[in-house]
């Protein structure tokens, strides 16, 4: 720059004839620039200390409140919610989401939802994220057998922000639903007067401690035909009160029906008073939480093969394990007790056939994930079990 260099002195040599040119020289003062280390380095902390503040007001930030949830005393099929409350304290809109585990495909167990799992706050402002255990048949067999436990930890994402991990816990009331028919059939006390190691092992055997007048009937029909007192409840509950209702199996119960009913049938001290359709859809859900379906699994392909011939029919179910052989044999009596009023129930038997061929004949897991995947197979499929049924139903023997 011209205002930063100064002539000082310019001169000629006519001494030097080395050339026809006449040799000068010059002298200029020129002001440089020069770093001083310690003001460099005082500069630069003050700017890099701005710049990140700078960065970091634009990364989100969240407050939770809570980092641990626990659920007390879950009970099958009946939904428990806690509120997380998550506060944006940065200072632009915080995007965040639940993201899986590593080497898992969901954000949550199975049985658990999140509403809503992803979504957007701005500074200052609070998102209320629902968080819900519900235990419901594909989970409660694991769940009393101790497999399956309420326990999992949460990843709460923010883009372009950190992680958050919240807890969860919690603990299953064991039930009837979802434990073996063997295991069942031995226990003649009710399933919450056991020790839930015991349950694992197999079932308590010893004299039930509430012996009360409504199921003193039932230990009798259980001790004599070897069938879980829970099943033969439901099944003498509907024989003595249900057969001349319409719509029956086509209704669902209320919440509170349905618990009132599970608290009778895991303890045998309340008295049931909802309606015979809470009794009917009990009876289809504690056959379809079976962990082990009526007809076992590894006979489903033989049954759908020999549902069109009702003597392969019948030889596959005298081949059943004892319990399952009996439990059969005593709910298709119970479903031809229904077709003897079929003029008030309004039930046929292609109906209980369809409803009841469903839970009682259930596909592998693998099966089952096919037909999940083809309308028209899955039709097929359902159509063969209940011929299977059907058979049974509308023979005279």
């Amino acid at each position: 720059h011209g205002s930063d260099v100064e002539q000082s002195c310019y001169r000629s040599h006519p001494v030097m004839k080395i050339s026809d040119h006449k040799p000068v020289s010059s002298v200029f003062l020129v002001k440089a620039k020069v770093i001083i280390s310690e003001k460099h380095k005082l500069v630069f902390d003050e700017v890099s200390r701005e710049m990140d503040r700078m960065e970091n007001e634009q990364i989100p930030v969240a407050q939770l409140s809570v980092n641990e949830i626990n659920f007390k005393n879950v009970k099958y099929r009946q939904e428990h919610t806690q509120i997380l409350k998550v506060t944006n304290i940065g200072q632009v809109p915080m995007q965040y989401s639940f993201i899986p585990k590593l080497q898992e495909e969901s954000y949550c167990k199975s049985w658990m939802w999140i509403k809503p799992s992803m979504g957007c706050v701005y500074p200052g402002n609070q998102a209320s994220i629902a968080l819900t255990v519900f235990v419901d048949t594909d989970s409660v067999a694991g769940m009393n057998s101790g497999k399956q436990r309420l326990e999992d930890i949460l990843i709460l994402h923010l883009e372009g922000g950190k992680d958050y991990f919240v807890s969860i816990s919690g603990n299953f009331v064991t039930t009837c639903f979802g434990q073996p028919l063997a295991d069942l059939a031995l226990m003649l006390r009710h399933v919450r007067e056991v020790p839930t190691d015991e349950l694992i092992q197999l079932g308590g055997q010893t004299d039930s401690k509430h012996n009360s007048d409504q199921f003193a009937q039932i230990y009798q029909i259980q001790q004599l035909h070897q069938i879980p007192k829970e099943l033969c409840w439901l099944v003498e509950y509907l024989s003595l009160k249900g057969v001349e209702q319409e719509n029956l199996f086509q209704e669902s119960a209320t919440r509170q029906e349905f618990s009132d009913l599970c608290d009778l049938l895991d303890t045998g001290e309340s008295a049931f008073r909802g309606s015979v359709h809470a009794v009917a859809e009990g009876l289809l859900l504690f056959l379809e939480a079976l962990p082990e379906p009526v007809i076992p699994i590894a006979l489903y392909q033989r049954c759908i093969e020999c549902s069109n011939q009702f003597l392969l029919c019948r030889q596959l179910v005298s081949k059943l394990p004892v319990v399952h052989n009996r439990a059969f044999t005593y709910i298709v009596r119970f479903l031809k007790s229904l077709l003897a009023h079929e003029s008030y129930n309004r039930l046929d038997a292609k109906l209980l056939s369809t409803v009841f061929g469903a839970v009682l004949i259930r596909p592998p897991a693998e099966v089952a994930q096919k037909l999940a995947s083809s309308k028209r197979a899955a039709s097929h499929a359902s159509k063969r079990a209940s011929a299977f049924l059907y058979h049974f139903l509308v023979s005279k023997q």
